[in-house]
């Protein structure tokens, strides 16, 4: 009897421990240009990604949302592409949310991609939604 009734308790606490994997709400969120900008994110599946182009229209406060529910453990994946240099803002951010919370953030850019007559910047933010 004691077996069983330890048994229950065990299993009561073990329970009470799991963590629920609930979806959780993730946010794009691009600030800071005043210019045409590309932007390419996806949840889970990388090869199924959503490509825009966003138009400010001049306004360097405009800023570009999307929200997506994601399970735990899935990846997440944001990438800006501009022509604008946009080091001399200091509002600039392209930034991934998870649950309202800061999970990926750039303020400038990662890198240039210089073609012939023309220099292209690019931000890329990345990872796993956690547990």
């Amino acid at each position: 009897m004691k077996y069983i009734i330890f048994s229950i308790l065990f299993l009561a606490v073990l329970s009470s421990c799991q963590k629920d994997n609930d979806e959780v709400q993730v946010v794009y969120a691009v600030k800071g240009f005043s210019q045409p900008y590309k932007v390419i994110y996806a949840l889970g599946d990388l090869n199924k990604t959503d490509t825009l182009t966003v138009n400010p229209a001049g306004n360097a406060s405009y800023e570009w949302k999307a929200e997506l529910n994601s399970m735990p453990g899935e990846v997440t994946y944001l990438y800006v592409q501009s022509d604008e240099e946009i080091s001399n803002y200091t509002g600039f951010h392209a930034t991934i949310f998870v649950e309202g919370k800061v999970f990926r953030r750039a303020y400038s850019y990662d890198g240039t991609r210089i073609m012939p007559n023309d220099t292209t910047f690019y931000i890329k933010q990345f990872g796993t939604i956690p547990f």
